[in-house]
């Protein structure tokens, strides 16, 4: 098979991965949505494989041996969780590090996934860890870190040639962007109206 031919098919690859990880979202059964998402891991790095997008695949392959950990592990030990979280996160910062090193000849771009990965695993590993923070706050760091792992995805899949890969986290971002403004309005309607009352009882 020709080198063409063999980037066309791992488009392809990525295109079915992408769009497993989007249906993930119509589920609410928590085995599903990661069966879901662990097929995404999966296929995505395969296609990475055959692109020769290394970092990514690290990526890829860190994450889908979190989520069939935790598969595995009770809700209730979150010690085990964290553990588990903190772990994938050294291994896929590590790995992706090593590995653009050792066999993508250290390109810049293979650091991409690696540091959006990890920004956006760290902010949810504090989510996990940290209690009384709001539903608002929560979403708009978790939002925002999304974005910034979109940004990253998008520019490697432009120069891997993985093109599936910067369509969905450019959706992925859009979207984000939306949820963020319609907090930022809800959070700006709710003080208004809270100031508006005050107001009122002054008088």
């Amino acid at each position: 098979m020709s080198p063409e031919n063999v980037l066309v098919l791992a488009n392809v690859i990525s295109f079915i991965g992408n769009a497993l990880f989007t249906s993930s979202a119509l589920f609410k059964s928590k085995k599903r949505i990661i069966a879901m998402q662990s097929s995404c891991h999966f296929l995505n790095g395969v296609a990475e494989l055959m692109s020769s997008a290394y970092s990514g695949l690290v990526q890829d392959g860190v994450m889908l041996f979190k989520n069939i950990t935790l598969l595995f592990i009770d809700e209730e030990k979150k010690r085990l969780k964290l553990f588990t979280n903190v772990l994938c996160i050294l291994l896929a910062l590590v790995g992706g590090i090593v590995i653009n090193i050792l066999l993508s000849d250290n390109v810049w771009f293979g650091y991409l996934p690696v540091l959006g990965m990890f920004l956006y695993s760290v902010a949810s590993t504090y989510v996990f860890v940290k209690e009384g923070l709001s539903k608002n706050k929560t979403e708009i760091l978790l939002k925002s870190l999304l974005i910034v792992n979109g940004v990253c995805q998008c520019i490697y899949g432009i120069m891997v040639k993985l093109y599936p890969t910067t369509i969905f986290n450019a959706i992925t971002i859009a979207l984000s962007i939306f949820s963020i403004i319609r907090i930022c309005i809800s959070i700006y309607k709710k003080k208004k109206n809270q100031d508006n009352l005050e107001d009122i009882i002054e008088e």
